[in-house]
């Protein structure tokens, strides 16, 4: 029997439905999650957006090169090597349009390709305070991760209505440079 089913007073106590016997091992919360479209310079992030949906990559550019004739070392093997280019990112944003204005700052800000040099996304995960880590409740911990998209412009935008609700969807396509990252360390029990 597992020392977890012991040490809870559980022994022989079997799984109503024959699986695995789970270990809660963490809880954590998305609640505090942020996305700024923070552009550098610029007296604060434009607020009241309405994000409902981003979705992100990040990618580079490898090339394959394989060497011809070259294999005096051993005969059953061929030289193959990597070529790293250039790195590249693309997010698409879903989000309402809203009370506020801030359409034309988006666009404005965003859309001009002149700009791109200040324009990043942020996406701020912080989460601090009382939580359940490594299976003890009550234990505190902290869970920090933010991702920003910098050189962001906006390439492709749509809309969407619906008759149930008329509710203004926005779809927006925004190219990206670089994609840099800070915390996202494991978070450890007290």
């Amino acid at each position: 029997m597992p020392a977890m089913f012991q040490a809870n007073g559980l022994a022989g106590a079997n799984n109503a439905l024959g699986s695995l016997a789970n270990n809660l091992n963490g809880v954590f919360s998305a609640n505090k999650v942020k996305l700024q479209f923070a552009a550098t310079g610029t007296p604060s992030p434009i607020s009241g957006v309405l994000v409902q949906s981003i979705n992100f990559t990040y990618s580079q550019n490898i090339s394959r090169i394989y060497e011809i004739g070259d294999q005096a070392q051993n005969s059953d093997q061929a030289n193959v090597y990597y070529v790293v280019g250039r790195t590249q990112g693309q997010a698409a944003v879903q989000r309402v349009v809203g009370p506020q204005a801030t359409i034309a700052q988006i666009y404005s800000q965003y859309g001009d390709a002149c700009k791109a040099c200040v324009n990043d996304l942020v996406l701020n995960f912080n989460e601090q305070g009382p939580c359940c880590i490594g299976g003890v409740a009550g234990s505190t911990g902290d869970m920090t991760l933010m991702f920003t998209l910098k050189f962001c412009v906006l390439q492709q935008v749509g809309a969407a209505l619906n008759a149930n609700d008329m509710i203004v969807n926005e779809n927006t396509s925004i190219m990206f440079s670089d994609l840099l990252y800070e915390g996202g360390g494991a978070v450890a029990a007290p």
